[in-house]
């Protein structure tokens, strides 16, 4: 290879790198010019030109990062959109403080963006703390609480719901929970104020505990552990209260009233699992720094909670490549909501089991699993599941009547982004771009069907080798093998489905070499004729073995020698060939020998995996 040859694709990449810094340096000069005019309105609040000027610079950086096919980026910014524009139409309840919340997104993107241009990794949990702020500031729910953070929720899930054990005298207990809760909101709105005195967080860590005691045996007991440990952090100063923790808290006051409602009425309550996970996400941020810390992110597996992507910037994209595990379990989760969704429109439509209301409450989980596979770079599909969101809520939320050809509309396509989501799943190492939806569907239906072929293929070759070594221990009786014809028959063609053309070819000579040799003929075979068809059919074993794993051993070149091997035997029979003479004076021990060596490659493809490397090499 010549210096040029070598220095080539070096020269692309320090291109390709180039090209992104270029990228890069264009966001950070319409992200500081956003930065200026914010700053300006929030001197002049009254000059609303000022955040019209923001709004414009904040859309432009939308351009870069669909070049760089960055869909985590593009969730950002069009969130960012949505804050100012809410600013703009007086939506938010705190103008200063949702100015604030932009600002600080503006002042730490260009970080982040750079953090991954130089380590090359993705990093989701400081994307999604951005994004839970920006969504909070605008009442939405947090990112965290989606499908791609995800905890082990199974040992609350697990138990049983139970009741509060209020014990004897419910009066003392009711008196003591609404002391407790007046204690709490005393306390967090002078937190929330900016009054963080550790007496405050004396008494909220008092709350906490007191209420672990009074909820014990209820996932609520959990609840105020975790709830505990976050306030520990935001103490420490190890993460910032911000508006998307303060919102946590306020619906953690929510549960405090809950818990009068249950005791009052000695109920259980269903688990807030959105709650529990947004919690959760806050305590991942920090590594455990104490043994109670510790326990937690053991008990809820928060190390493999959420998944970090390598980015690929040789492909001069920002697309995060995960592992096929990662990938696995997300689109699981994923087809478990769509699932619901998809049941819901039919009960709907088909037997009238669910009201429009019922299916009304099953839609938000489509906006979840949108920003999902926004954040795993899979922004067609999202686009893809964010119009079906948006077409089955007009229809659901319109006062028309509902036409059930829009909800079969909408299950086809439901079922389209399902069977793309199995493609991607099945075969992520060929998906290392977007997914275009309906692209691979018929590729997934033909590949699942390929791989049925297959596996009905390998279990015919294993039935085949039973039953011609229970003719070789049998001392060659034919009935045994009289059901070999239709076996080789029926794996052919199914080779031949699967345009395995020259295996297929190998399989029908072996169906005609026991037909017209050993039962036709009544013949015996020579044992160097015997080893020979063992060895055919280990080695069409081992290229289905081959092609089964993908992997790069020259699969055609593994044909040859059983290639070779059927025709000299076809060639070499006749109708009058018989056991040789030799052999059947021969010893017991010889014979003994002699099966066991034929048995043993019959049973196994080892020799043939040896000799398929010599080939390749």
């Amino acid at each position: 290879m010549t210096n040029h040859q070598m220095q080539e694709p070096m020269r692309q990449q320090a291109q390709i790198y180039k090209g992104l810094e270029w990228l890069v340096d264009e966001i950070e000069r319409n992200l500081s010019s956003a930065f200026n005019e914010l700053e300006a309105f929030t001197k002049e609040p009254a000059d609303e030109t000022k955040i019209h000027f923001c709004l414009g610079y904040l859309h432009q950086i939308s351009g870069p990062f669909k070049i760089l096919q960055c869909q985590g980026m593009i969730l950002l910014a069009e969130e960012m959109e949505a804050l100012t524009q809410s600013i703009i139409d007086r939506q938010v309840s705190n103008v200063p403080e949702a100015c604030e919340i932009v600002a600080q997104v503006i002042i730490r993107l260009p970080a982040y963006l750079r953090q991954v241009l130089v380590t090359r990794v993705d990093q989701p949990e400081a994307l999604l703390l951005l994004l839970n702020d920006l969504r909070a500031a605008q009442g939405k729910g947090l990112l965290s609480e989606g499908l791609f953070f995800t905890p082990d929720l199974s040992e609350i899930e697990s138990r049983p719901a139970s009741k509060l054990q209020s014990g004897s005298d419910i009066t003392a207990y009711l008196e003591l929970l609404t002391r407790l809760r007046q204690i709490y909101q005393v306390s967090l709105i002078k937190l929330i104020k900016d009054e963080r005195s550790d007496k405050q967080y004396a008494n909220l860590e008092k709350v906490f505990q007191r209420l672990q005691r009074l909820c014990a045996g209820t996932w609520r007991h959990d609840l105020w552990i975790i709830a505990e440990q976050v306030l520990g952090l935001v103490a420490r100063r190890r993460i910032d209260f911000s508006i998307a923790l303060k919102k946590l808290f306020r619906i953690l006051d929510t549960q405090l009233k809950c818990c009068l409602k249950d005791a009052q009425a000695d109920r259980a309550s269903a688990m807030d699992a959105n709650l529990l996970k947004n919690l959760l996400y806050y305590l991942m941020l920090v590594k455990p720094e104490t043994e109670s810390h510790q326990q937690l992110w053991h008990v809820y597996k928060l190390a493999q909670a959420l998944p970090s992507g390598a980015i690929d910037l040789d492909s001069s994209r920002f697309i995060p490549r995960y592992d096929a595990g990662v990938i696995r379990s997300l689109v699981t989760a994923i087809q478990a909501e769509l699932n619901g969704v998809r049941c819901a429109l039919d009960q709907f439509t088909l037997d009238g089991g669910l009201s429009s209301e019922d299916v009304r409450q099953t839609l938000p989980v489509l906006a979840s699993m949108s920003d999902s596979l926004a954040l795993v770079g899979q922004g067609r599909l999202r686009d893809a599941v964010g119009d079906i969101d948006r077409s089955l809520q007009n229809i659901f939320n319109s006062d028309a009547a509902i036409d059930d050809n829009r909800i079969n509309e909408a299950v086809q396509q439901l079922t389209e982004v399902g069977a793309t989501l199995s493609a991607w799943a099945a075969y992520p190492e060929r998906f290392p771009e977007e997914i275009t939806l309906g692209q691979n569907q018929a590729m997934y239906e033909l590949e699942t069907a390929r791989e049925a072929l297959l596996s009905e293929s390998r279990t015919g070759i294993e039935r085949i080798k039973e039953l011609v070594v229970d003719y070789i221990n049998s001392r060659w009786s034919r009935d045994l093998i009289r059901p070999l014809p239709d076996l080789f028959y029926e794996l052919s063609g199914g080779l031949k489905m699967m345009e395995f053309e020259r295996a297929a070819a190998i399989i029908d000579g072996c169906g005609i070499y026991v037909q017209q040799h050993l039962i036709n003929q009544a013949a015996q075979i020579e044992w160097q004729s015997l080893d020979v068809f063992a060895d055919t059919i280990s080695i069409v074993e081992y290229y289905l073995e081959q092609i089964c794993s993908a992997t790069h051993v020259d699969q055609d070149a593994i044909l040859d020698a059983a290639e070779e091997g059927i025709v000299g035997l076809l060639e070499a029979a006749s109708p009058g060939s018989t056991r040789l003479d030799s052999e059947l004076e021969a010893g017991e021990a010889t014979v003994e020998s002699q099966d066991k060596k034929t048995i043993s490659k019959i049973t196994s493809t080892q020799e043939v995996h040896q000799a398929s490397e010599e080939i390749t090499l």
